[in-house]
């Protein structure tokens, strides 16, 4: 459900080439979502008139929002489907990464990377794959050093951790 949704929204917003600016607005609209759980539930409230859901919808984001955005949120509420706002905009995500042909990666480290190694393996990992990288950093302390890097489908672990691991292993396998 939560595809044809996507999908909709995306094709309108590709025919009026704001697919970008919606895209942003929806992560944005995704952390709202997620800083004020209540304007979702409140949403989502069966006893509530639709009317007044639009009125809510309109007050928060008439003028603000792309008119697609706010007419979608209203048509999401009339087909009492808001509860699946959130994977909805994971599709569009989705549908906007690979329209313009933009990967995804995870890469962990023990410390925080400066913005300067950001920018390297960044430029490193589009050289490989040709296409556009978004990074995702994500920092934990348990991996010791190195770096392990979540690529689309692919893994490459070269943390300190793992590298310990398979010592500890050969030494008991040899033991």
């Amino acid at each position: 459900m939560a595809v044809t949704y996507a999908g909709s929204l995306f094709d309108a917003a590709c025919e009026a080439q704001c697919e970008g600016e919606l895209l942003g607005q929806l992560k944005d609209l995704e952390q709202i979502l997620h800083d004020t759980p209540e304007f979702l539930q409140l949403l989502g409230v069966p006893n509530m008139l639709k009317t007044q859901k639009f009125e809510l919808i309109d007050e928060a984001f008439e003028g603000k929002a792309h008119p697609y955005l706010v007419h979608f949120l209203k048509l999401l509420v009339d087909m009492g489907r808001t509860s699946c706002l959130y994977a909805i905009v994971r599709e569009y995500r989705r549908l906007y990464r690979c329209k313009y042909r933009i990967a995804r990666a995870q890469v962990t480290t023990a410390v925080e990377l400066t913005d300067a190694l950001k920018d390297k393996l960044v430029q490193k990992l589009q050289e490989m794959t040709g296409m556009m990288v978004e990074l995702e950093p994500l920092v934990d302390p348990n991996i010791l050093g190195g770096l392990v890097v979540q690529f689309e489908n692919e893994r490459f672990d070269a943390s300190v951790r793992t590298r310990l691991d398979a010592l500890r292993q050969t030494l008991i396998a040899s033991v």
